[in-house]
């Protein structure tokens, strides 16, 4: 079995994935639509490093079909239509979400050959 068969099978869970945008205008974040993406989703804290070189405890662990960036929002097992906010105006943003969490940080680890990647994110 090849370690990316081996990838593929452990990334059996879903989560909706808000990535963000940048600012909003309006001194606030601003996301994108919300999409599904595959995953394997652990909950085990982990000392991490942020930003500001905080050392903060992450909750879990997320290992994702793609990159996930820094500051974007993950929901664990979620569909896009379990999204609470029944306003569309609302919908692309994950703090009207109980249940998001904000990724602290994110990394990339390519194999030796560079040729296949290992997405990593913390919540």
């Amino acid at each position: 079995m090849s370690i990316e068969s081996l990838l593929i099978k452990t990334r059996q869970q879903t989560a909706v994935y808000w990535e963000s945008t940048g600012s909003d205008g309006y001194s606030g974040q601003a996301f994108s639509t919300p999409v599904l993406i595959l995953c394997r989703w652990t909950d085990i804290g982990q000392l991490v490093i942020d930003d500001n070189k905080n050392e903060v405890w992450s909750r879990s662990k997320i290992i994702s079909d793609r990159e996930i960036k820094k500051k974007s929002f993950l929901m664990l097992l979620g569909d896009t239509d379990d999204i609470e906010s029944s306003s569309l105006e609302y919908d692309n943003d994950p703090l009207n979400e109980n249940d998001a969490w904000q990724v602290i940080t994110n990394k990339i680890v390519p194999d030796l050959r560079n040729t296949i990647k290992v997405y990593v994110a913390h919540v």
